[in-house]
């Protein structure tokens, strides 16, 4: 793709439904891969390859952090039930 394109002419080269089209350049730019047109608020361009890649990238670490974090939160809160639980079961 060369220079912003509407999402008009989108649907039309791609022979797409205008509702697939609209869910599919959200999915994009919320990937950070495309951008909406400042000056136009219903064309999109594509990032350089390297930025798509980088925010690519960006936004999978920043997820799997966020998981990691999760799994460390369930993981302490499990071992410290389990040695509530085995304190209670002393003789």
């Amino acid at each position: 793709m060369k220079g912003p394109k509407k999402t008009a002419k989108i649907v039309d080269d791609l022979k797409l439904s205008k509702q697939q089209i609209v869910r599919s350049l959200g999915n994009l730019q919320d990937k950070g891969v495309i951008v909406l047109d400042p000056e136009s608020k219903n064309s999109f361009s594509a990032l350089p390859f390297e930025e798509a890649l980088k925010s690519l990238i960006r936004k999978e670490k920043d997820q799997t952090e966020m998981k990691q974090k999760k799994l460390l939160i369930n993981w302490k809160a499990m071992i410290k039930k389990n040695s509530t639980n085995n304190k209670n079961h002393l003789p």
